[in-house]
């Protein structure tokens, strides 16, 4: 006779935020073994900066689906907005972040050492999209087995190519800043 086991809502509890304990939890969230982790620590904001660090590397798409998040104009909004600050906040709350860079290299490497290209928002010098040249911007590229194969042109707001511009006349500035 067999016996069934449920498992339950596969939820993980990894007590403490150290070194050890948030790779732990890194390792489980890389893994998709769980579908909740919480993060415990005597420092809440100690554990809440794990966290995000962590959770800034999730693919968009994995995200929305996981936190049950609809996808319309106003989460589009709000998550372009924390995107642009989540990292500073994050090395606000622990003095660093390399979850999210780790796996964003790392889902890169893939791509190109497996030879399955895919997109990504990656940093490359553009070569005249959206009428820029001699900049380096993220911008959706095809990355593969020889890096970035094309960058992807997409329609944007008015709003998206004001920002984009503002950008490359930021990077501008730097690029012709002379050093001291």
């Amino acid at each position: 006779m067999t016996r069934a086991y449920t498992l339950g809502n596969r939820k993980v509890a990894v007590i403490g935020a150290g070194y050890v304990s948030a790779t732990v939890a890194y390792a489980l969230s890389l893994r998709d073994i769980a579908r909740e982790i919480v993060l415990r620590d005597r420092s809440r904001s100690k554990a809440e900066g794990e966290a995000w660090d962590i959770r800034h590397g999730i693919p968009i798409g994995d995200y929305c689906k996981e936190a049950a998040v609809p996808w319309n104009e106003a989460v589009r909004a709000a998550l372009a907005e924390k995107t642009r600050t989540m990292g500073t906040e994050i090395i606000c709350v622990k003095g660093r972040s390399h979850y999210g860079i780790a796996t964003c290299v790392c889902q890169l490497a893939a791509a190109i050492l497996n030879q399955r290209p895919t997109i990504a928002c990656v940093s490359s010098p553009l070569m005249g999209e959206h009428g820029v040249r001699n900049v380096a911007l993220s911008v959706p590229s095809v990355i593969g087995p020889g890096g970035v194969q094309q960058r992807i042109r997409e329609r944007w707001a008015p709003e998206e190519y004001r920002g984009f511009f503002d950008a490359v006349e930021k990077a501008r500035a730097v690029l012709h800043t002379p050093e001291d």
